[in-house]
């Protein structure tokens, strides 16, 4: 993971500055392993954010989303591959005495970094059965239908920079 130095000099989106109630490493990855969805960001042949929400999962410390195989995000990740992702926990909202004491409980993670297609079968498995493990444990080890896995698009993110907060 490059510092934010580096990456503002990459062009990468840059993580808030001083986060209020910041998050280790360690903190973000659990939010990542326990969030059902994120925030993808591309962008857009225009400059302007594409955002889809999308199931993702994380092997080691690469983060996979999967989908079609054609499409906008893919189109704007092959032309630029900047990407940003947003993951959340709780939402919970937490009443407080007025209306000033009121907000909502969670845990967020904001990773920047570069995306990229997978081509290579044995990552698009690999991916695949993380994505079937998280989402549908029962089916966890049992084989990916050939026909099914070589249809499916598969994106990875490398993690430049992760920030968390907790509120």
């Amino acid at each position: 993971m490059q510092s934010q130095t580096a990456n503002a000099a990459s062009g990468l989106p840059q993580p808030p500055r001083k986060p209020k109630n910041p998050m280790s490493r360690e903190d973000c990855m659990e939010v990542l392993l326990e969030s059902r969805e994120c925030a993808f960001a591309t962008v857009g042949e225009d400059g302007a954010p594409y955002v889809t929400t999308l199931n993702f999962a994380v092997a080691g410390t690469v983060i996979y989303v999967h989908g079609a195989r054609e499409g906008t995000r893919n189109r704007n990740i092959m032309r630029d591959p900047r990407v940003s992702l947003c993951a959340f926990t709780g939402g919970e909202i937490g009443r407080g005495e007025g209306p000033c004491n009121t907000g909502t409980r969670f845990s967020s993670v904001v990773v920047s970094g570069k995306a990229r297609i997978v081509e290579d079968d044995a990552e698009r498995s690999l991916a695949l059965d993380a994505l079937v493990a998280k989402y549908a444990p029962e089916h966890a080890g049992k084989p990916m239908p050939v026909k099914a896995a070589a249809a499916t698009g598969v994106v990875a993110v490398e993690p430049a920079a992760m920030t968390g907060r907790r509120r």
